[in-house]
């Protein structure tokens, strides 16, 4: 997991730190944990809602991605 580009500059050290601290940056572990949460999603074994309990962030992705996919059909 990475600072995203459009984090404002004064508080993008605060943020990195975060990711640090939670060892969110590299660990190989949280990451194939959420591809694996997220496969289920996408597999129909586990709800938007089960997603959110579990991974709020990627969650909100998916479904922010829904919403614009179904702007985009009308």
């Amino acid at each position: 997991m990475a600072v995203p580009a459009n984090t404002p500059e004064d508080s993008r050290e605060l943020a990195q730190q975060t990711l640090h601290r939670l060892h969110l940056c590299d660990d190989e572990r949280g990451l194939r944990q959420r591809r694996s949460w997220h496969q289920r999603y996408q597999q129909g074994k586990l709800t938007l809602a089960g997603l959110y309990e579990v991974t709020p962030l990627i969650a909100a992705a998916v479904d922010k991605q829904r919403q614009r996919d179904s702007v985009g059909l009308e």
